[in-house]
């Protein structure tokens, strides 16, 4: 959230969009990984579940994704796909791994280790196959 908020108050989102739209490469790493995504989580009372919201991010990546949380469960991404629409999916990066995200955000692949899934369907969160790795870089 704070990152997403600096890039706005320095005017850097539309800045980063044009160089987006003229084909660069963007690499994002933990929470800049999240920034590349759809959307993240916020919650306006840190002690209250249903105050969760979202908000977006850059969306160069069009996808959800969530990073290092897997001792955590990845509690913040299922989060994420409880507030979403149906079917959609999430990618849980763990430490040491990374993805590769194509431009139509259908096609994904893993390095490093395997990449979880999740998916929402109607109001429950399932786990889908891994994407493994194709290589380890």
């Amino acid at each position: 959230d704070r990152g997403m908020e600096l890039l706005t108050q320095r005017n850097m989102v539309n800045f980063l969009a044009v160089l987006f739209q003229q084909g660069k490469l963007f690499f994002g790493a933990s929470a800049g990984a999240i920034m590349l995504a759809k959307e993240w989580v916020r919650w306006r009372d840190p002690y209250d579940n249903s105050s969760a919201e979202l908000f977006p991010c850059l969306g160069f990546a069009p996808i959800i994704c969530d990073c290092h949380d897997e001792e955590g469960g990845w509690e913040e991404l299922k989060t994420v796909l409880r507030l979403e629409e149906d079917n959609l999916k999430g990618y849980g990066i763990p430490s040491g791994a990374a993805i590769k995200v194509f431009p139509d955000g259908k096609k994904i692949e893993a390095s490093g280790s395997a990449t979880q899934q999740y998916i929402r369907h109607g109001k429950k969160i399932s786990r889908e196959p891994d994407i493994l790795p194709i290589s380890n870089i």
